[in-house]
């Protein structure tokens, strides 16, 4: 039971770092960077479906859920807060240079998270195969 209250504190923690993220997606005014945003929550989404579905892997995304959701969430919210303070300069403008980039090296680093949520399922699926060629070869 214990683990089950664990899992499901788990999920809700993840639910709502990307609800955060949507909040913070609303509030943006550059299209390129809330475009980048919007990748990040799509992926983040499909990462919830499959954890919600197969709760085993919940540990694999520990860290993506207790850290790496939160830094996007802090990050993008000093950039909006940034962004709607009207006064530019070169440090700010280095900022929004950087942001595009980043987002959308975070965007491909959660695609991959996401591809190894099924790197088990690989292995084992071709092992099977494997066990049966064999098997058949007798």
């Amino acid at each position: 039971m214990e683990n089950l209250n664990q899992e499901l504190q788990k999920l809700s923690i993840l639910k709502q770092n990307i609800h955060e993220l949507r909040k913070l997606y609303d509030e943006i005014d550059n299209e390129v960077i809330q475009k980048r945003l919007k990748d990040i929550i799509t992926v983040a989404d499909k990462i919830y479906t499959e954890v919600v579905v197969n709760t085993d892997k919940l540990y694999k995304i520990e860290r993506f859920n207790n850290y790496y959701l939160v830094t996007v969430q802090k990050i993008v919210g000093k950039y909006i807060k940034l962004s709607k303070n009207k006064i530019r300069n070169h440090q700010n403008e280095n900022l929004f240079a950087k942001i595009e980039p980043f987002l959308k090296n975070v965007s491909l680093s959660f695609n991959n998270l996401y591809q190894s949520l099924y790197t088990d399922e690989i292995i084992d699926l071709d092992a099977e195969m494997q066990v049966m060629e064999k098997e058949m070869k007798i």
